[in-house]
């Protein structure tokens, strides 16, 4: 595919939400809706920048704490804001705060009796254009959420994992100030940046990969790998910095190109088993590298991003960087039993994921990639 799209405007580095101001002034904003990941999400600098920049607009502010944000929860969400519509939604989280938001964003203007229209809507990708703008601001460093046009929604009642996909739903513009991410657990941080990884990686892989998002993949990768176990070792705020530029980089990478089977085999195992989705996603990467290898095109460049000499080293570096954290990468310590791996295979094909895996891959491979986790 020969064709790259991503028009997000983008600040980042210290002090870039000092521009926000502006930008909310050219959008006419008068009432805005913050939706921000916990109470004190903005009890920093980067925060006081951010209430500046709001100040004289109407500001009603929402904390969303819950990880894997549901689709009843998106509907409460609506019908408590489709009469106060807001003219800016910004969101301060990290990929669930983000996704409620982008949601959010997509739905209002929409009419919706109930979830179950909603839920039909989004199945048949039919939630129409977008009309409220949303600005996204990452406190995480892994989901490159604010440079996408899809959300991840989860439907707990279905037992599914629903994709709003709309290409007119891009975050109006994205500041990423690595000063919110800093108070994250270590353990967040490196599944966060491995999430990244992920992101970027299957985004090199995928079949509808293209020059420019090779380009955002490769760089995505080499920060990070360079960066994060110094970043484990020392806390400096450098390395938090370059978390968040990375984390954009393979958001701006798989923005066009989709992920492949990493995420798909994924959401089973956060769905079923409350693994988290960068430990869930990361876990699977080496056995995907083995799988996928022959199918790659330029590998040489691929292990110079990872820093590594064979695809095996990159698989044992993703697990060497999950061991650091103290996250362990078998099935088997998240409580998933063995017998229970050929029921998980079967749900693990989502459309639009698994075709874009650069190999074709049946439920018999899907369950010895499960086993071989385990």
């Amino acid at each position: 595919m020969n064709f790259y799209y991503n028009p997000v405007r983008l600040h980042w580095g210290e002090q870039c939400l000092s521009e926000l101001k502006g930008e909310l002034e050219s959008l006419q904003a008068k009432k805005i809706l913050i939706i921000k990941w916990s109470d004190n999400a903005l009890d920093n600098q980067a925060g006081k920048k951010l209430y500046e920049a709001v100040g004289g607009c109407e500001v009603m502010e929402l904390t969303f704490e819950r990880s894997n944000p549901d689709i009843h929860e998106l509907f409460e969400l609506y019908e408590q804001h489709k009469t106060e519509r807001p003219d800016v939604i910004i969101a301060v989280g990290g990929g669930s705060v983000l996704d409620m938001a982008k949601s959010l964003a997509a739905i209002l203007d929409n009419q919706y009796s109930s979830v179950e229209e909603l839920r039909e809507a989004i199945q048949q990708k039919n939630t129409g254009k977008p009309e409220c703008p949303w600005i996204g601001i990452p406190t995480t460093a892994g989901t490159g959420s604010e440079v996408t046009c899809w959300a991840t929604v989860w439907d707990s009642e279905k037992d599914a994992k629903l994709s709003l996909e709309n290409k007119e739903n891009y975050a109006y513009s994205a500041y990423v100030d690595s000063e919110f991410t800093i108070s994250m657990p270590m353990n967040l941080v490196v599944s966060s940046a491995l999430d990244a990884v992920a992101h970027a990686t299957e985004s090199y892989w995928a079949k509808a990969h293209n020059m420019v998002s090779e380009i955002y993949a490769l760089k995505a990768i080499s920060m990070i790998m360079e960066n994060l176990e110094k970043l484990v070792e020392t806390k400096e705020k450098k390395y938090y910095l370059a978390m968040a530029e990375a984390s954009m980089l393979a958001g701006r990478a798989f923005s066009n190109t989709k992920t492949t089977a990493c995420h798909s085999i994924s959401y089973p195992l956060t769905l079923g088993y409350g693994i988290p989705h960068g430990v869930a996603v990361s876990m699977l990467l080496p056995s995907l590298l083995q799988i996928n290898w022959e199918k790659i095109g330029d590998t040489e460049a691929l292990l110079e991003a990872y820093g590594v000499k064979t695809s095996v080293e990159a698989g044992e570096k993703v697990e060497h960087l999950l061991d650091m954290a103290g996250i362990s990468h078998r099935l088997s310590d998240w409580k998933v039993k063995k017998e229970q791996l050929g029921t998980i295979a079967e749900h693990c094909f989502t459309k639009g994921r698994m075709e874009n895996n650069p190999v074709d891959l049946s439920k018999e491979d899907v369950e010895k990639i499960l086993e071989n986790i385990w």
